[in-house]
């Protein structure tokens, strides 16, 4: 491995091994005329002086990562071992510099994918909070892993119990006349069943429809829970009545047009004959 001593007052290089001159492509010459501050990058030079100064008055034993620059350029990352020596009464840093290189990038590439992967899930939890149905993820006992802040208000089982918890069971918040029911759409969505359904619900004078789907949840292949969507439905609904109030309307006068002008047909053959 790479290794040399370098003077703490001038900061030259009195002597490298052969590994040195290998890793780093500089031949041992221009090792010799060259100081630890050209294998350094130039934005680096001034925290390199301040810290040898700081390990000379310390004398202490330094452990420590850097950047270094080889001869054509590359950068690489090195792990830095030196203790403080003297020789012939000066005071030098033996140095052993471990290139780290190849695991930093792999570190690098690990903390990148993480981020994504954290950026991802911030986008989905987004989505997730911000959409207009609601949901509810259930295990494969019924108990709820997630849910959405939709959820409390439009996936309503029971108006009379307190919003979703992590944690507890589903069952918990279905009305006692409509459990049984429930749980058997719930077995069913186990066994692989997607069901839809919709029902009415009333608040305050008001007529509410939320259309549901139980849909199962697969990991792995199999069926590991069940999810429950919530969709407020009630514009449609009400869009819908009107369209068929309006149809009646209009079949009503056209039934009136017609009675009109049948009523007066015989009138008007006879006028024809005439």
């Amino acid at each position: 491995m790479p290794m040399w001593y370098f003077d703490t007052e001038t900061l030259m290089f009195p002597d490298v091994n052969e590994a040195a001159t290998r890793h780093y492509g500089y031949t041992k010459d221009e090792f010799l005329s060259m100081s630890i501050r050209d294998i350094r990058p130039a934005e680096k030079i001034a925290e390199t002086e301040a810290l040898v100064a700081a390990n000379k008055l310390s004398g202490k034993y330094y452990g420590g990562t850097a950047q270094h620059v080889k001869k054509n350029g590359e950068m690489i990352y090195v792990n830095i071992e030196s203790n403080l020596l003297d020789i012939d009464g000066r005071p030098v840093r033996l140095v052993l510099a471990t290139d780290i290189t190849t695991m930093v990038e792999h570190q690098l590439e690990i903390f990148n994918v993480n981020l994504k992967v954290k950026e991802s899930e911030s986008n989905l939890r987004a989505l997730f909070d911000s959409a207009i149905d609601g949901f509810v993820l259930l295990d494969s006992e019924g108990i709820i892993k997630l849910f959405n802040p939709k959820a409390s208000n439009s996936i309503r089982f029971n108006k009379d119990q307190s919003p979703f918890e992590i944690g507890r069971s589903i069952f918990e918040y279905i009305e006692t006349s409509r459990l049984s029911y429930f749980q058997e759409l719930i077995a069913k969505v186990y066994n692989g069943e997607t069901i839809d359904y919709e029902r009415m619900f009333r608040a305050d004078g008001d007529v509410n429809w939320i259309r549901y789907t139980l849909t199962p949840v697969r990991e792995d292949g199999k069926i590991a829970g069940a999810c429950i969507t919530g969709r407020d439905i009630t514009a449609r609904k009400l869009y819908l009545r009107s369209v068929e109030e309006q149809n009646k309307t209009f079949r009503e006068i056209s039934r009136m047009q017609s009675h009109r002008y049948a009523h007066h047909w015989p009138v008007l053959w006879v006028c024809c004959l005439c």
